[in-house]
C-alpha cells in the first residue's frame, strides 16, 4: 500500500458492510473494468473480505467489497489493487485505498 488513503470510514466489529469504488473517472470511452484484487493491511488479521453472497464483485465501472470483523480501536487499510481494463492491450488503473476505523458500538 502506498500513499494516504482516499477516504476514512467506520464500522463496528460485528457489522458486515459494503464499500464501492467508482473507477469511471479513470476509464476511457468504451473501456470497462476487467479485473482487480483486494488487499487488507493493518495491525492484525481480524478484518476480512466477505465471502459467499458477500464476496467482492464488480461491474463495468465500479468494484464492491464487503468487510467483516475487525478489532475495536484499530485502523485497517483496504486497497483495490491493480485494476485492469478490458481494452487491448489492457491498461492498469491507479490503485484505490481507503481506511476503516473499527469502533465498538
Amino acid at each position: 500500500m502506498s500513499g494516504a488513503p482516499q477516504a476514512v470510514d467506520e464500522k463496528s466489529p460485528t457489522a458486515i458492510l459494503d464499500w464501492t469504488v467508482d473507477f469511471s473517472g479513470q476509464l476511457r470511452p468504451g473501456e470497462s473494468l476487467a479485473s482487480l484484487s483486494w488487499g487488507i493491511y493493518g495491525p492484525d488479521g481480524y478484518l476480512a473480505l466477505g465471502s459467499g453472497s458477500y464476496a467482492p464483485s464488480r461491474d463495468e465501472t465500479r468494484a464492491t467489497v464487503w468487510l467483516t470483523g475487525g478489532r475495536p480501536s484499530k485502523r485497517y487499510f483496504v486497497t483495490a489493487k491493480a485494476p485492469q481494463t478490458d481494452s487491448v492491450p489492457p491498461r492498469t488503473l491507479n490503485d484505490y485505498t481507503f481506511a476503516v476505523d473499527v469502533r465498538q458500538t
